[in-house]
């Protein structure tokens, strides 16, 4: 025999609440709520609190819910990002010592993070005498440049991690049907 059990549990909708500090990228996930489920991005942690605790709406009561904190601030990430590219351009007369106009980027110590990116620097530089200015504008837009692409690339790991990891989770929470329980 079967008994099928109806839980006013199971029947509630389903809400999302995306949290975390200011500033982090929260505003990525709202995009779900094409889905048609409530999300809620943002708001402080009382305004939330009483959102679910308020004993006259019953939050709680109507909404299965899933809380995701988000813990990446993306400015300090990209600020520490530009820091260390500002360190590894201190690094360029070391470069420079292993500076070979025809060396293989494949191998060895030339494959060192953006020490290929020197290259065209280096070649530049040979061909610029006596005339720092050019030199620094030159050095400048390299700089800018490999802090853009490596924001680009941190951009990347954070929707392959930090993004996808949230999506994930709350496609499960969506795909989850336990509004019906068949017990045999």
């Amino acid at each position: 025999m079967n008994t099928f059990i109806n839980n006013n549990k199971f029947n509630k909708k389903k809400v999302v609440f995306i949290m975390g500090a200011t500033r982090m990228r929260k505003f990525r996930l709202s995009f779900l709520k094409n889905q048609r489920v409530p999300i809620i991005v943002g708001g402080s942690n009382s305004y939330i609190e009483k959102l679910v605790e308020d004993p006259v709406f019953m939050f709680k009561y109507k909404y299965d819910t899933r809380f995701i904190w988000i813990d990446v601030v993306q400015s300090v990430l990209n600020h520490r990002v530009g820091m260390r590219i500002d360190q590894m351009v201190n690094a360029v007369d070391e470069v420079r010592q292993i500076f070979i106009p025809d060396a293989d980027y494949t191998k060895g110590i030339r494959r060192s993070i953006d020490v290929p990116k020197m290259d065209s620097y280096l070649r530049e530089e040979t061909n610029i005498y006596e005339d720092d200015d050019s030199k620094k504008m030159l050095l400048q837009s390299l700089i800018s440049n490999i802090k853009r692409e490596r924001k680009e690339v941190v951009d990347e790991a954070w929707r392959n991690t930090i993004l996808q990891s949230c999506l994930d989770i709350v496609k499960r929470f969506l795909k989850s049907d336990d509004h019906n329980i068949i017990i045999e």
